[in-house]
């Protein structure tokens, strides 16, 4: 026999009846259908004890209220603290630092540019292939400038190497530029030149096949020899490219379909690299469509949600929780069709363990926050209160029935301000606090006007399960 706490949930405007086990860990049912509604004695559609309520359920209870004045700052209720700091912000500032110190050693021709040059590395590997790649320029340019050809000519090939993901082809020129220029003296000047001619030759080749791709067209017969020149150089990026045009081309041909399928999974998997993010994700949208036009919503809102860990990936630490996607959107919206609102939310948990979100803030709603937009954001949100309301709802003890009005201000810029709950004493208790900290995360759009005010109430309720 076991005593599970659950907690219901109404709401002021819109009733919304939920019944949630103290479990905060499921969200939805990503493998059933749609969601299950039950009627009561007066007839009203509500939530089963069963399951949790969707994103789309919790929304509704968020109706924004009408446009009062904006209230006067009011000390009881605090503010919803905001701004998330830079974990790296000391680290990047200790690598530009050394970079700019080799830098003017570089201007000066100072001898001993290499050496200072040889920490770059180890600063730059924990910030990014951005860094990565400056460190290998800069080692580069700091050998020659140290008469070390050599030197020069191998710092290069990993410059080379480290390209991407942000215009490598105008990265690789330049590096294969300072290769063929550091080779005009020594033993191994002709081999090297010739590499740079065969890496050139393999580059132009894969241009010529992606913009050949672009636009329907065949795979040039040099792709083949670019791809064992990018297998011999260990090259995930290039071998990654290569593999999304020939995706492509199979993807044309209804008859290839399935292996256009294994060729983008194949080009997103071929380089797990910082730098290869962009192809990694061009190669997950198009996987997502080629799944949802296969009808496989499942596997299509898999692929999207990896292609938004894969972009998180390349966001600075503080705007990692703002990864979610247009391909995210696309294929959310398809597999909640299918399967109920909340499908999604409950396979991005199960799949990563966590929710990444939209920053609306970054769009301008105009004059004022309409309901649908808020309604939007709340829908979009919503899963972060799952956490307090269970919580609260271990707290209690049968037969302990409580209501809650939880009042908030969304600010001109998106975020929220003050929150206040309907009594002062409630303001520092657990489910206020928990509130509070996952307000920090909510953003909506910036508007104009006067503040928008978004008020809720809550009913928990404590009962037991026996089983």
């Amino acid at each position: 026999m076991t005593v599970r706490q659950l907690v219901c949930l109404f709401a002021s405007l819109v009733v919304l009846s939920h019944c949630a086990t103290a479990d905060p860990a499921h969200t939805g049912d990503w493998g059933g259908g749609a969601p299950e509604r039950v009627q009561d004695e007066r007839g009203n559609q509500r939530i089963p004890d069963s399951r949790q309520p969707t994103s789309e359920e919790l929304a509704a209870a968020f109706e924004p209220e009408g446009p009062p004045p904006a209230p006067a700052t009011d000390a009881a209720a605090p503010a919803v603290a905001s701004g998330v700091s830079d974990p790296l912000a000391e680290a990047k500032q200790a690598f530009e630092e050394a970079a700019q110190r080799v830098e003017k050693a570089i201007a000066a021709r100072d001898p001993d540019a290499l050496a200072q040059a040889a920490s770059l590395n180890a600063l730059a590997e924990p910030l990014g292939p951005a860094q990565v790649t400056r460190a290998w320029t800069l080692r580069a340019k700091a050998a020659r400038t140290s008469g070390d050809d050599a030197g020069a000519v191998a710092f290069a090939q990993r410059w080379l190497l480290s390209c991407g993901p942000t215009a490598p082809d105008a990265c690789r020129r330049q590096a294969l530029r300072w290769m063929e220029e550091s080779a005009r003296h020594g033993a191994h000047a002709a081999k090297t030149k010739r590499l740079v001619a065969d890496v050139r030759k393999a580059d132009a080749c894969l241009v010529s096949a992606e913009t050949s791709a672009r636009r329907g067209g065949a795979v040039p017969a040099c792709l083949s020899a670019a791809e064992r020149m990018y297998r011999t150089q260990r090259d995930g990026l290039m071998q990654a490219r290569a593999a999304l045009v020939r995706a492509q081309a199979a993807q044309r041909d209804e008859r290839h379909a399935e292996r256009g399928v294994r060729e983008l999974s194949r080009a997103e998997q071929l380089c797990t690299e910082a730098r290869c993010a962009q192809v990694r994700r061009a190669a997950l949208a198009r996987l997502v469509d080629a799944e949802l036009e296969r009808g496989d919503r499942l596997a299509a809102a898999r692929a999207a949600i990896r292609e938004g860990q894969v972009y998180a990936a390349t966001l600075p630490p503080a705007e990692r929780l703002y990864a979610w996607t247009d391909t995210m959107d696309r294929a959310c919206a398809a597999l909640d069709a299918a399967r109920g609102t909340g499908s999604c939310r409950a396979l991005e948990r199960h799949e990563t363990g966590a929710f990444v979100f939209r920053d609306f803030s970054r769009q301008f709603a105009g004059e004022g926050l309409g309901p649908e937009v808020v309604r939007a954001v709340n829908a979009h949100f919503g899963v972060t209160f799952e956490e307090c309301l269970a919580s609260e709802a271990e707290r209690l003890r049968m037969p302990a029935q409580e209501r809650y009005t939880v009042r908030w201000t969304v600010l001109n810029d998106g975020h929220v301000g003050q929150m206040r709950m309907d009594r002062q004493e409630r303001d520092d208790g657990p489910l206020a606090r928990c509130l509070r900290q996952k307000l920090t995360l909510w953003r909506y759009p910036r508007y104009e006007g006067e503040w928008q005010h978004v008020e809720q109430s809550f009913v928990v309720t404590a009962r037991t399960h026996m089983r």
